[in-house]
């Protein structure tokens, strides 16, 4: 696990919420997320619960899955 600082871990948090927001919005499952960003279920659980961070490159790939501005995802935390 990587160190974070508190408004690293805070941001993570907020897109995690985010990301959260918008899979219930389309009934999306964990598995499903996983599949959709290319990891394993294991790796959407440490994103969701912000222990691992989302990377540019995932946050897009949902965002255009999703049909989604990439900002849905950020808003004020960028």
């Amino acid at each position: 696990m990587q160190n974070q600082t508190g408004s690293t871990r805070y941001a993570e948090v907020d897109i995690s919420a985010k990301v959260r927001a918008v899979a219930g919005e389309y009934r999306v499952s964990q598995e499903r997320l996983g599949d959709i960003i290319g990891v394993q279920r294991g790796g959407i659980v440490r994103r969701l619960n912000g222990t691992t961070q989302w990377s540019a490159r995932e946050i897009a790939i949902l965002a255009d899955h999703f049909g989604q501005p990439i900002a849905r995802f950020y808003g004020d935390v960028a």
